[in-house]
């Protein structure tokens, strides 16, 4: 079963990088670098020349307006767009990668995929503008407030440190709640936990902006 889902994980990346590079992409990142091999074999099939600078992708995608980006897609039945399934899933999505990143590590497997600031990210301002802007979950009906995500935001806490203070997620628990439950949306996610991991001191003697050296020019 395991090689089964890793055939078709290794599947999906590559014709995914196909895409990329059909469209004038010419790199692209990989999670791990067991897939240096696969990415390096996709560009070295599909772009002979060192880069595609000169590559015109076509004019896919020029006639795209606002309203296009706006529409929800019609694959999509409406009172499913916003779900509380999919409210819980980005709340752990984004609490998951906090704690991570609170102990250095900034990218991690979950649910069968990678997460990284980036993703993590769409989640959290996901949630935020859902919140800010009173939606409301379409199964139940239930409108996302805050008080829906801390609650939210305490149960998967205490489903993954056991109730106890196990790795950072006490103050990832902290971190998440507030960034999503305030009245104005964070810049961006790791910006909100720098001062939790940086420690700074200056060392040395105090030099001061003036010791007389200019008054003597």
């Amino acid at each position: 079963m395991y090689i089964f889902l890793y055939s078709l994980s290794i599947n999906a990346y590559i014709l995914f990088r196909v895409v990329l590079q059909t469209l004038a992409l010419a790199g692209t990142w990989v999670a791990h670098p067991a897939l240096v091999k696969v990415a390096l074999a996709i560009f070295d099939k599909h772009m002979p020349t060192p880069n595609q600078i000169k590559t015109n992708p076509g004019l896919e995608g020029a006639s795209v307006t606002e309203s296009n980006l706006l529409k929800l897609p019609s694959t999509i039945p409406r009172l499913e767009a916003i779900t509380s399934k999919g409210l819980i899933k980005g709340v752990a999505i984004v609490l998951a990668y906090t704690e991570a990143w609170l102990r250095g590590i900034g990218c991690i497997p979950l649910n069968n995929a990678m997460e990284d600031a980036a993703t993590a990210e769409i989640s959290r301002a996901q949630i935020w503008q859902w919140r800010y802007h009173g939606v409301r979950t379409g199964d139940d009906g239930a409108k996302v407030t805050s008080e829906r995500i801390k609650s939210i935001v305490a149960e998967e806490v205490k489903r993954q440190s056991g109730e106890g203070n196990r790795g950072k997620w006490l103050l990832a628990g902290k971190l998440v709640e507030d960034m999503l439950t305030k009245e104005k949306l964070d810049d961006f996610l790791t910006t909100v936990c720098y001062p939790h991991i940086l420690t700074t001191e200056y060392e040395g003697s105090i030099i001061l902006e003036d010791d007389g050296l200019h008054s003597k020019l």
